[in-house]
């Protein structure tokens, strides 16, 4: 039932009337989409900017900071994936030290020490190195996680908002701004 208001709304019944597939219905629907979009970002910046086409360094800050109230209520989940960023790199940049260890404990071993003394060291080293390991992995998956869901989040918020907009609008609005 939704996906036959939407098509009511873009008018993709009159195009399966005129006999277009489906992928051609679609492309219809995408194009009649961007020139709603189109005249609806052209009528708002006729309004507030200064010269049409060019971006101002006051306009895209003021976008940024609009960008950022919409997510302040995820600066909790981003600062702790920010965190979590800093421990997988240093993870990262520890794999060479690490390995470079295994090199030196084998090449640097004397001839006196006794193979199951230097296998207990090697042992040892690599159950650390493999410790590491875990907690960079826990530390990048819980990072990936963590930015996906904040920006999954970040556009709910902004398709809501930008729905609510559109439904306030004034009958007069969709009459000037056709999507057909």
């Amino acid at each position: 039932l939704s996906s036959a208001l939407k098509c009511a709304r873009v008018g993709c019944f009159g195009a399966a009337r005129r006999g277009l597939t489906i992928g051609q219905q679609r492309i219809s629907q995408n194009n009649n989409l961007v020139s709603v979009a189109r005249r609806f970002k052209s009528d708002a910046s006729s309004n507030s900017a200064p010269a049409a086409g060019k971006r101002t360094a006051k306009g895209t800050w003021e976008q940024i900071r609009k960008l950022l109230a919409i997510a302040r209520p995820e600066y909790g989940r981003l600062a702790c994936a920010c965190v979590l960023l800093v421990v997988s790199t240093g993870v990262t940049m520890a794999v060479p030290a690490g390995i470079g260890k295994v090199i030196d404990m084998i090449y640097s071993s004397s001839q006196d020490d006794e193979p199951a003394e230097m296998r207990r060291k090697l042992t040892s080293l690599v159950q650390v190195l493999s410790g590491i390991f875990v907690v960079g992995a826990v530390a990048n998956c819980g990072r990936v996680y963590l930015i996906q869901t904040s920006g999954a989040r970040v556009i709910r918020r902004l398709r809501e908002k930008v729905f609510s907009n559109v439904v306030q609008q004034e009958m007069a609005f969709f009459d000037s701004a056709k999507s057909g």
